[in-house]
């Protein structure tokens, strides 16, 4: 199972063309999507609706590392008696109340999501939040669709047209000329694919 959730992952990564810091949400969303998907042992039966007893929805889904818009939160509490904290990722583990990077307190709270990245949110109230009123939103990037140049094609001199294929002769083959590497070209190591 290890191999599977590391091959999907890699591949699910590299094909949106997320850098290697969302190599957790790629596994996540992996072992999310074999637990959805038809499973042999299971005689084809989907594992989630094995477990839970109904059928699943997935209707929902979209592909990993899709373009998505800026998602603006709303939380709902009473006036006064609570507020929503904005805190760094080690207050969020420590539940600190005490070094916010914003505070929301006025019961309908809105917060917008303007750069991708993990928003760690937390109830102002310290009980609440040791309590687990606590939450984190991953906002991921935007897919870059060129990452490398189109190859050019250089044009034939004016008057000439190009050549067509040679027909076969009898002679020995000639030896191959000496060719520079393309600047686009791309040879990667399957070990320089691992998350880390």
């Amino acid at each position: 199972m290890n191999r599977t959730l590391t091959e999907r992952a890699r591949s699910m990564r590299i094909h949106s063309g997320l850098p290697k810091q969302f190599w957790a949400e790629a596994v996540n969303t992996t072992s999310y999507l074999i637990n959805r998907g038809p499973s042999v042992p299971l005689k084809h039966r989907i594992p989630e609706e094995v477990w839970i007893g109904k059928e699943v929805n997935l209707s929902w889904l979209k592909v990993f590392g899709c373009i998505a818009y800026v998602h603006i939160r709303v939380f709902k509490y009473k006036n006064g008696s609570n507020s929503v904290l904005v805190v760094k990722k080690d207050d969020y583990d420590k539940c600190n109340t005490e070094k916010p990077i914003m505070k929301m307190d006025d019961g309908d709270s809105v917060f917008k999501f303007d750069r991708s990245g993990p928003f760690f949110f937390i109830s102002g109230n310290k009980d609440n939040s040791q309590k687990d009123q606590k939450l984190i939103v991953v906002v991921l990037a935007i897919r870059n669709h060129n990452k490398f140049p189109p190859v050019a094609v250089p044009p034939a001199p004016v008057g000439q047209t190009p050549a067509s294929s040679p027909s076969p002769t009898k002679s020995s083959p000639s030896p191959a000329p000496a060719t520079t590497p393309s600047p686009i070209s791309h040879t990667t190591s399957a070990t320089s694919l691992s998350p880390i």
